[in-house]
């Protein structure tokens, strides 16, 4: 299976991502290895014999796109995971380098995904306002 996490800076991809193996946080690459990182994916999931998991905030349904491309001779499942927490609550916690304004808007112009990018399965968690 290829499982995708997306959702806002701080919404709790790394946390949800802990309970898997095999994980590519595509956020803490350098942007010009993301797709080097990208178009081993296929590779690193036959080495793995198994599942692999891409997270990273991936707000625009292009970014989710060319995933799904660099995995489309790849076999499994296609599920992507979306992280739904409230702009209020990703400001609250730790900014880990992020500014607010970024923060903000990665909000103002998120594309939550739908099955028409080319999933199998979306699984939505909303996180409630704390």
């Amino acid at each position: 299976m290829i499982t995708l996490i997306t959702g806002l800076p701080h919404s709790g991809k790394t946390t949800y991502a802990a309970k898997y193996e095999n994980v590519i946080h595509l956020d803490t690459v350098p942007h010009q290895t993301i797709v080097d990182q990208i178009d081993n994916c296929c590779d690193i999931l036959k080495a793995m014999n198994g599942d692999i998991v891409v997270e990273g905030v991936f707000y625009k349904a292009d970014q989710r796109k060319k995933i799904l491309d660099a995995l489309k001779d790849c076999e499994g499942e296609r599920v992507c995971v979306f992280i739904d927490t409230p702009l209020e609550v990703c400001l609250s916690r730790p900014s880990e380098g992020r500014s607010p304004v970024m923060i903000r808007n990665r909000a103002a112009h998120f594309e939550a995904p739908t099955e028409d990018e080319g999933w199998d399965e979306i699984i939505h968690i909303t996180e409630e306002s704390t």
